[in-house]
């Protein structure tokens, strides 16, 4: 019987096989690989993140293996990635048209979504007062969560 997990991954794989034809390119299986992880671990994932599950799980799979995939994935729209601060990247699964910022914890490293429209006002200002138009989507403020304040 396939569990409810499964289905959503098995949706995430169609999804994601459709978007990378699209752009002329093909899914591998270690990008599958990469594409299931992330649909059945929803989140802000590093990159050493993945590919360590992978190895764990017994894929024959080298760490720049992951890291072409998820640049792959990303060009192709099925990934995003994150950089907070000074740190390593995130990834997570993107969504046509998601397009949201990231508030990231400075202490712990916790990353979480923040809604477009939260940065709205910053994005006018921003344009009005300096000509200077903001891409919500490569944002991640960096702060203190309510857990590390």
């Amino acid at each position: 019987m396939e569990t409810v997990a499964d289905a959503t991954v098995q949706e995430a794989l169609t999804r994601a096989t459709r978007r990378v034809r699209a752009q002329g390119d093909r899914m591998t299986p270690h990008r599958a690989r990469v594409v299931a992880f992330l649909a059945s671990r929803p989140g802000h994932h590093s990159a050493e993140e993945i590919a360590g599950h992978l190895l764990d799980d017994g894929a024959d799979v080298h760490r720049a293996t992951v890291y072409r995939a998820l640049d792959a994935l990303a060009a192709a729209g099925v990934v995003a990635q994150v950089q907070p601060g000074h740190g390593a990247a995130a990834y997570h699964l993107a969504e046509p048209g998601d397009r949201h910022a990231h508030a990231w914890c400075r202490r712990c490293g916790r990353i979480v979504d923040l809604a477009p429209e939260h940065l709205a006002a910053l994005q006018h200002v921003l344009d009005a007062e300096a000509g200077f138009a903001l891409e919500v989507a490569d944002v991640a403020l960096a702060g203190l969560c309510a857990s590390c304040r």
